[in-house]
């Protein structure tokens, strides 16, 4: 018996590649973005340092400096493995939304897998809380719980066993 890709698994097929597309273009901006991070901590630095010898510099001033250097830090550390683990996750993403219009077997674990390291992947950066996000970050965690759902099904789950995959 032949699979029908169904509607709703060309949608997620196509979403996980346009999804997948613009987590890794962003994971190269953000990539590119932590390097200006770094810049701008070795600028605070020096400045902060030439401006604290001035006799006009309150020590408000140079307490937000000191401020803005510590998030900048904060910041600076978490760039680099979002920014890896983002491009991962998206390249992953890609690969699986081809998977799943072609109907392939490895489509539907490697999906799940994806969304369970995606969820994880949030949590983590919910908990340490490197920037403040905003409350609609939440929404993030909305696409791999679907896929998660969907995969979990026992249609899709039918689906993706059969040996014999054909798209309609």
């Amino acid at each position: 018996m032949n699979s029908v890709r169904t509607p709703w698994m060309t949608a997620i097929g196509v979403l996980d590649i346009v999804l997948g597309a613009i987590a890794a273009l962003l994971a190269v901006v953000l990539f590119l973005g932590g390097l200006g991070v770094s810049d701008s901590v070795n600028t605070i630095r020096s400045n902060l340092d030439e401006t604290s010898t001035r006799e006009f510099v309150t020590n408000e001033v140079i307490g937000h400096a000191d401020m803005a250097e510590q998030e900048l830090e904060t910041v600076q550390a978490f760039i680099l493995p979002d920014a890896g683990v983002s491009l991962l996750l998206g390249v992953t993403l890609v690969l699986s939304g081809i998977g799943v219009l072609k109907l392939a077997r490895w489509a539907r674990p490697v999906s799940m897998a994806w969304a369970l390291v995606c969820i994880a992947w949030l949590l983590l950066m919910e908990i340490l809380d490197p920037v403040d996000f905003d409350p609609l970050a939440l929404l993030l965690f909305l696409y791999p719980i679907v896929m998660l759902y969907l995969f979990s099904t026992r249609e899709w789950r039918d689906v993706f066993s059969r040996k014999s995959a054909t798209t309609s």
